[in-house]
C-alpha cells in the first residue's frame, strides 16, 4: 500500500513493514504518508471539516478514534504508535489554516483521548 522508504531512514524496531503506524512514508511524489488505512484518514480528515464548518465535532472524533485504534490494533501496534501517527497526520493536515490554533490543539488532545480509550476498550 505504500511505499517502502522511511522517513527516517533508520531501522524499524520491534514492528517489521509497512504496518507500522509509528513510521510516515515517503510517496513517489515526496509528500509524506501515514500508514493509516484510506478510511481512517477519511474520519480524521472529517474531524477538521467539522471543524471548519463550525459542526459539532464529537460524532466526528468518535468516528476517526475508533477507525485509528481499530488499524493499531489489526497492524499489533503499541498506543505509544497510534499516538505518534495520530499527531503526525493531524499536522499534515495544517488545521490551524481552518481553525485557531487554541481549537485545533484542542480537537487534536479530544482525538488522542478519545483514540487511547477506543484502543484500549476492545
Amino acid at each position: 500500500m505504500f511505499p517502502d522508504s522511511t522517513e527516517s531512514g533508520g531501522s524499524r524496531g520491534a514492528h517489521d513493514g509497512a504496518s507500522s503506524l509509528a513510521h510516515s512514508t515517503r510517496a513517489s511524489d515526496g509528500s509524506t504518508q501515514t500508514p493509516f488505512s484510506p478510511a481512517t484518514r477519511t474520519a480524521v480528515r472529517a474531524v477538521m471539516l467539522a471543524a471548519y464548518r463550525s459542526e459539532p465535532v464529537d460524532a466526528p472524533i468518535a468516528a476517526a478514534a475508533s477507525a485509528a485504534a481499530g488499524d493499531a490494533r489489526r497492524n499489533g501496534d503499541p498506543i505509544e504508535r497510534l499516538i505518534i501517527a495520530l499527531k503526525h497526520e493531524w499536522a499534515q493536515l495544517n488545521v490551524e489554516r481552518v481553525t485557531s490554533p487554541p481549537e485545533a490543539r484542542a480537537l487534536l488532545a479530544q482525538l488522542v483521548t478519545k483514540s487511547i480509550h477506543e484502543y484500549f476498550s476492545r
